[in-house]
């Protein structure tokens, strides 16, 4: 430089940016594979999950001595079931009740009919619905002002859930119906369900195991499950979904039973 020039500045050396993380990989999803499912509702598919959970996971035994194993008794429909669950959350059990019973009262509700015949693939006849369950109609849902569902006590938002609902199960040109719902597997139902407003994964993977009587879904977003996997597996801490879904790898095709279980475990008072 030439005398009396201020001095260059020194070049500053670039860093290299670091490679960014390869992202986790996506776990499995916590239900039957696509093109597959099972009801535990068939001839013989309580003992054959109690055997298969027993032989994978001996350490089953003593809860499956303890609480045993029945199969969800039926609901009379599918509609009627996505309502009740939209209306229920959030709520405690008595105050949702309540309201419940308002609603069924203001859309004009039937009592519950028998089994429908040929409602699709898992419709077993051994098992039904208790007798207070009412029916819903959707065009009835659909027909009634938000304003007469919001004076049953639901919020304004649940209104719309359900209003949301009925349209995709009213008239001739229905989207859904209990013939579909019944006749999909896990994977598609359980995809078709969550892109519907109001349902989230805990509320479609309540109504695959306790509706429909699907056989394999582990329902990851639910803390008495977590909670009993934890205690299950002595965790220290409460699973994460991709952990719950790796160790229940060896309870499917029957992780829906074995969930009943884990709440089982998770009411337990033994560590």
């Amino acid at each position: 430089a030439a005398a009396g020039a201020p001095p260059t500045p020194a070049r500053k050396r670039r860093r290299r940016a670091a490679p960014e993380p390869e992202p986790e990989p996506e776990p499995a999803p916590p239900v039957g594979p696509r093109g597959a499912y099972a009801c535990v509702r068939e001839p013989g598919a309580v003992e054959a999950a109690l055997d298969h959970l027993l032989a994978a996971d001996p350490r089953l035994g003593p809860l499956v001595d303890a609480h045993g194993y029945a199969a969800p008794k039926h609901a009379p429909c599918c509609f009627t079931a996505l309502a009740r669950t939209i209306v229920f959350q959030q709520l405690n059990g008595k105050a949702a009740a309540t309201i419940f019973g308002r609603f069924c009262d203001a859309v004009g509700a039937d009592d519950a009919a028998p089994y429908p015949p040929g409602a699709g693939a898992g419709a077993c006849t051994d098992t039904w619905a208790p007798a207070d369950v009412r029916v819903l109609s959707p065009e009835r849902v659909l027909a009634t002002p938000e304003p007469e569902l919001r004076a049953c006590g639901l919020s304004a938002r649940k209104a719309e859930y359900v209003q949301s609902l009925a349209g995709a199960f009213a008239g001739d040109d229905a989207t859904l119906s209990d013939a579909r719902l019944r006749s999909m597997d896990d994977a598609e139902l359980a995809a078709e369900l969550t892109a519907l407003r109001g349902l989230g994964p805990w509320s479609v993977h309540m109504f695959m195991i306790f509706t429909l009587g699907r056989a394999d879904v582990l329902p990851t977003g639910d803390l008495g499950v977590r909670k009993g996997m934890m205690r299950h597996y002595g965790l220290k801490a409460l699973p994460s979904p991709s952990q719950m879904v790796e160790l229940a790898a060896p309870w499917a095709p029957y992780r829906s039973v074995a969930s009943h279980f884990m709440w089982r475990r998770c009411e337990s008072q033994e560590d």
